[in-house]
């Protein structure tokens, strides 16, 4: 699951996925990526009942072709979209989508939680090894409490549900309180 103005490496394991991606880079336009609902897809036709309708438009910087003959594509994440409807395009899917406007949140109330989150990632940096230093810096320059709450979830080890719930969250205040329950949650695995 791939979040807003975060910077991802993203695995292309279907022909389509490298065809869509290929395509935008090449026509400098945008892609969508969209969590699928089984990992035991195997038809030849994408539908949307295969799919979540909350996903991300993305803009892909590279294609690296990997030693064992995988593509991946270093993507952004820009906004998140309700995939309205899929149509097929030679090759790939394209989706109609529309923009989703997301709920911000300035309380004091937001802002003490925003400080609760910054302190308890501080925490899960310094006992978990995987997740680099260099994000605490990030996380701690967040400036809405979105953009935190995205932040944080994609440094996590949760699961892809987990992450797509997130993803689906788009009132910041609330998507900020689901996140700070999760880091609560991992760090009592980690202490």
């Amino acid at each position: 699951v791939m979040y807003p103005r975060i910077v991802a490496p993203l695995a292309l394991e279907s022909p389509a996925a490298v065809a869509a991606v290929t395509t935008a880079q090449n026509l400098r336009q945008t892609a969508i990526c969209a969590l699928m609902k089984s990992e035991d897809f195997d038809s030849d036709v994408l539908t949307m009942s295969d799919i979540h309708a909350f996903g991300v438009e993305m803009a892909v910087s590279r294609v690296i072709n990997m030693p064992d003959g995988t593509q991946n594509a270093f993507a952004q994440g820009r906004r998140r979209v309700e995939i309205m409807a899929l149509q097929p395009n030679g090759d790939m899917m394209l989706a109609l989508c529309r923009v989703v406007e997301e709920k911000l949140s300035a309380s004091r109330k937001v802002k003490a939680t925003m400080q609760v989150v910054s302190n308890l990632f501080r925490r899960l940096v310094e006992l978990n090894d995987s997740v680099p230093e260099e994000v605490l810096f990030f996380i701690l320059n967040a400036e809405t409490p979105g953009h935190l709450a995205d932040m944080v979830a994609s440094s996590m080890s949760i699961s892809l549900d987990q992450r797509q719930r997130i993803l689906q969250i788009t009132d910041e205040s609330r998507r900020l309180d689901a996140v700070s329950k999760l880091l609560a949650e991992e760090l009592k695995v980690l202490e």
